[in-house]
């Protein structure tokens, strides 16, 4: 059995970026309603703001936000890769 620990999201996102996340709520449906109802532990995590229109015309997200993200989740991947 493994029982190794890796990082949690939130040291991941320390780790990339020198800071803590700042955390609140998406106040619309999404699949981590679903997966919630299953008993699984959910963050929705990505670049963007939902005041950036998102879904509608012309939704934009910022280039260092994208950046940032990557980051993220390059920092989570290689945890789990072990490198």
């Amino acid at each position: 059995m493994n029982t190794r620990q890796y990082k949690s999201w939130r040291a991941a996102f320390r780790d990339a970026l020198g800071k803590a996340p700042e955390f609140g709520s998406l106040p619309g449906p999404c699949d981590a309603n679903i997966m919630s109802e299953a008993g699984l532990a959910t963050v929705i995590f990505g670049p963007g703001d939902l005041a950036m229109n998102a879904r509608g015309a012309n939704e934009y997200v910022p280039v260092q936000q994208v950046i940032d993200a990557c980051k993220v989740y390059a920092s989570l991947m290689m945890d789990c890769c072990g490198s």
